[in-house]
């Protein structure tokens, strides 16, 4: 699949290092992120005005599918030189 074609009249998202096209979830991520972020920050900023200690506390780690999770996986290994196997 060429993602640059003009002719394409696909309106999925496609993973350009691979040419494929992303599953629902990681694109429903990627597509929606800026305006989640946008309801996080708030999210935030009122938690610090209920509480002034929030603002020092860690803030909670948010998953977010994007291009890397379908990615392909491969594990690689070296032999050094020298070893026999």
């Amino acid at each position: 699949m060429n993602p640059f074609s003009s002719d394409s009249r696909n309106d999925d998202l496609i993973c350009i290092s691979t040419g494929k096209i992303v599953s629902k979830d990681i694109a429903d991520d990627l597509l929606t992120m800026e305006k989640q972020g946008i309801s996080w920050m708030e999210q935030f900023a009122s938690g610090c005005f209920l509480d002034s200690s929030r603002f020092e506390k860690p803030i909670q780690r948010r998953k977010v599918k994007n291009f890397a999770d379908c990615a392909i996986k491969m594990a690689v290994t070296t032999i050094t030189p020298g070893s026999h196997h």
